[in-house]
């Protein structure tokens, strides 16, 4: 399976690199990005977290970090990547208004 980043979750670790203030960041985001390449052998590795329009919403956790994506066909879509302390329910509405469009 191929693993495929989207804009914004490019752009949740982009903006993490920026805004961290942990003393190694990019250490801490090529394991995290490492730890991600996991599902390509194993995409059910997630945990289930909810549906939306028969989308499979599952959720690696990763440190401090929390990996939003979907399996279609031959490919693995990560969809976000979020601190543990987010509100979740802005994330779930965030992700109905992306994936329904």
């Amino acid at each position: 399976m191929k693993i495929v980043w989207t804009k914004s979750a490019k752009e949740d670790l982009a903006n993490y690199r920026n805004e961290s203030k942990i003393l190694d960041v990019e250490k801490y985001i090529e394991k995290l990005i490492d730890y991600v390449d996991e599902l390509e052998s194993h995409p059910r590795l997630g945990k289930k977290l909810f549906n939306i329009r028969d989308k499979e919403i599952r959720q690696l956790i990763y440190k401090m970090h929390k990996i939003l994506y979907i399996v279609e066909d031959e490919k693995i879509m990560i969809l976000v990547v979020v601190h543990v302390h987010r509100d979740m329910n802005f994330i779930v509405k965030f992700l109905k208004q992306q994936l329904l469009n």
